[in-house]
């Protein structure tokens, strides 16, 4: 069963995304801008014969506009993910680096929570030894091509807080770490 009302706002986010009004967009499809608004509001979904063209014009796939939602994984915005549990960011994001490219990661770009900031006062624990033993706040790392990590920002922010910590870089060691943290 298609969830009419997820396909009609995911719609009019790809629309808006696109700096396009309902008019703009029935404009391109030659259809009325009445069709738009219905679509819009969950009372109505696209005919099957305008999903490839409606597709198209929003920067989707037509799987993607009848889910009401993009599939990162699927439109192969990612290269690799990395959980980061015990062993720190760069004791697991090392495992998806491919040789001859290096993870340069800031520290200074680390949203780290309180919780870690106590644990470190409380313990008397240095820097490196909180990086090799906690995540500090980055407990999933992604990794994708610079000319989509808009898209992936948008996409996992949806869920929860997303930001940049780096880039991947031609090198020999898989993962740097840069910076200092701010605690």
């Amino acid at each position: 069963m298609l969830d009419t009302e997820k396909i009609g706002a995911f719609i009019a986010e790809k629309r808006r995304q696109h700096g396009m009004t309902q008019q703009q967009l029935a404009g391109r499809l030659n259809i009325s801008f009445q069709a738009v608004s219905k679509w819009e509001t969950g009372t109505a979904c696209p005919n099957i014969e305008l999903l490839a063209e409606l597709a198209a014009v929003l920067g989707v796939t037509a799987d993607e506009l009848l889910a009401g939602r993009e599939r990162a994984v699927e439109r192969k915005l990612l290269h690799a993910m990395a959980h980061i549990t015990g062993g720190g960011i760069a004791g697991n994001l090392c495992r998806v680096i491919p040789d001859g490219l290096t993870a340069r990661i800031d520290l200074s770009r680390l949203r780290i929570p309180a919780i870690f900031r106590f644990i470190r006062e409380q313990g008397g624990i240095r820097e490196d030894e909180m990086l090799r033993t906690f995540n500090c706040g980055a407990g999933l790392v992604l990794v994708t091509g610079r000319e989509h990590a808009e898209a992936v920002k948008r996409l996992v922010s949806r869920q929860c807080a997303c930001y940049e910590i780096g880039e991947i870089v031609s090198g020999q060691e898989r993962v740097r770490l840069e910076g200092r943290m701010s605690w």
